[in-house]
């Protein structure tokens, strides 16, 4: 910023130049002084001239005049600088003299003493010094803009797209180091906060992977004990034959596998953040995926059904992670038979599964595919992650393929469009 001591040497700069310019058109307003000896003269040899009746310039004399008789003819013009009537000369401000012979006034001599151009003068020169005046704070203005530009706004807005970039992220943006400017000290604090914001995220990032790599090994550890413990009591259900022990066998069985279902979620969902969650397409029959969807009905909730016949580009081990989150969800929420409808559209080969429960409210529906989200009719039912759909769409738009969900008046739909095959691909 200009120190004080400028803008006061500026200001008695502009003073100093102020005064000069109006002592000097001060100065240029002197009117010029008549010679009143000439003027006597020229009335003395143009009253003698009248006399005689012939009328001339004499060469001493320093004014342009015109003789003019009382009916106004012209009887000398020294030159046309000179007026003509007494009507321009009152109007020039120039000199009327009346010719006198005897005691009679017999004409009229207008001298041009030259008033009114040195008052023309005067005019230009006030006009131009106030312009002068007004144009002379210009200089510095324009030199003091240029200096605010260089030295605070383009600094400004450097910092502005600076911190604009930093807050989306963008902390190698660079910002130039200069202390010449009213932000050169800011310039360096500012870096050394995009050093530590910099320090702080690549920490923050460690951390959270660091949690993720925890879950899913915890997640990876805890289903082999969990498998076990599946395994084991599905084979006492087998061996078992008093229903009361049956029954409490199939409580452990079905909690188990609500258990091994739940981690299966949480380690996929790790896996996807860590960007280890891969997915292999390969060619497979429809015929496969029914396979799947009977397997994946371990209550025998499902009515009758059957796939068109087509060859699909998927994940096999993927889509059954997928349909196996649908039925469990079905089961849990619906407590209801399962019904499959299939057919072949331009999507590629779409699967209905229809349950025959309460749905849920049509505000959640964009909701369902959200990380960590439960409907509001979960309160009262199985527990649940709120993972299920999640993953399943993740991993159906790997696949290149659909997943939606609707109300029915009758029920719940989650509708799969798995890709076809295409010759070429």
């Amino acid at each position: 910023m200009i120190k004080k001591k400028w803008t006061l040497l500026f200001l008695v700069s502009w003073l100093l130049l102020g005064a000069v310019f109006l002592f000097r058109l001060f100065s240029s307003l002197e009117m010029p002084a008549i010679d009143m000896v000439s003027i006597n003269r020229i009335e003395k040899e143009t009253a003698a001239q009248w006399e005689r009746g012939t009328f001339f310039k004499p060469d001493s004399c320093p004014y342009d005049y015109t003789v003019a008789d009382l009916s106004g003819a012209v009887l000398l013009k020294t030159s046309a600088a000179a007026p003509e009537t007494m009507t321009e000369a009152v109007r020039r401000h120039d000199t009327v003299l009346d010719i006198t012979i005897g005691q009679a006034v017999k004409g009229h001599v207008f001298i041009a003493t030259g008033y009114d151009a040195a008052l023309l003068k005067a005019k230009k020169e006030l006009a131009f010094f106030a312009v002068l005046l007004l144009l002379l704070p210009m200089i510095p203005i324009l030199i003091y803009t240029a200096y605010l530009n260089h030295a605070v706004l383009k600094p400004f807005r450097r910092m502005k797209d600076f911190t604009r970039h930093i807050a989306m992220g963008d902390l190698d943006f660079p910002l130039p180091m200069d202390r010449k400017h009213v932000f050169g000290a800011f310039t360096e604090s500012f870096d050394i906060m995009r050093d530590q914001l910099r320090e702080a995220r690549f920490k923050e990032a460690e951390a959270n992977r660091s949690k993720k790599e925890l879950v899913a090994s915890l997640s990876h550890d805890i289903k082999t004990p969990v498998a076990s413990i599946k395994l084991t009591s599905e084979l006492l259900l087998v061996t078992e034959k008093e229903e009361p022990v049956r029954e409490r066998l199939q409580t452990i069985y079905q909690k188990s596998d609500q258990i091994d279902h739940l981690i299966t979620n949480m380690l996929q969902a790790s896996l996807d953040e860590l960007g280890e969650l891969t997915v292999n397409l390969s060619e497979a029959s429809s015929r496969l995926v029914e396979t799947m969807i009977r397997d994946a009905d371990y209550c025998g909730r499902i009515t009758s059904f059957t796939l068109p016949g087509c060859i699909l580009l998927i994940d096999p081990f993927r889509l059954e992670q997928v349909i196996g989150n649908i039925l469990n969800n079905a089961y849990k929420y619906a407590g209801s038979d399962i019904n499959v409808v299939s057919d072949l559209t331009e999507d590629g080969l779409r699967i209905e599964f229809m349950d025959y429960g309460k749905g849920v409210p049509d505000e959640e529906l964009p909701s369902l595919f959200t990380k960590f989200f439960r409907g509001s009719n979960s309160d009262k039912k199985a527990d649940g992650s709120g993972l299920g759909l999640y993953i399943s769409k993740n991993l159906m738009e790997r696949m290149g393929g659909i997943i939606e969900c609707r109300n029915r008046s009758d029920g719940f739909s989650v509708i799969l469009y798995l890709p076809l095959r295409h010759p070429g691909t």
